[in-house]
């Protein structure tokens, strides 16, 4: 038995990078692991593929986070998904680049 088991995971930006890299490890240690993805869907459906190959479980949920409204959307998944089951790990790999120093950058400036 491996050290995460029955521990569930999040992980943003999960289709693709560091992201699919990260869902696949938490999967070896046997969590749970939500792949979220905003646009990706073939490359979060190929990670959840890779994990279920390795007897890992894997719940795909789609949100994309510069929408306005689009977290709740997250947010209203991964609880769908969890049927009740906590969320005990939460990894924030999903970003955007910000266009200059961190206090000064607005909501616009991530606009792509």
């Amino acid at each position: 038995m491996s050290g995460l088991a029955d521990r569930t995971a999040l992980v943003t930006g999960a289709s693709r990078g560091v992201g699919q890299a990260i869902a696949a490890g938490l999967a070896a240690e046997g969590a749970m692991v939500i792949v979220h993805f905003g646009t990706d869907e073939t490359g979060a459906a190929a990670t959840a593929e890779r994990m279920e190959l390795a007897a890992g479980t894997a719940l795909v949920v789609r949100a994309e986070l510069g929408v306005d409204g689009d977290v709740e959307t997250l947010f209203a998944g991964v609880e769908a998904g969890l049927a009740g089951r906590p969320l005990d790990i939460l990894v924030n790999n999903a970003a955007a680049t910000p266009t200059g120093p961190l206090g000064a950058t607005t909501r616009a400036g991530f606009a792509w």
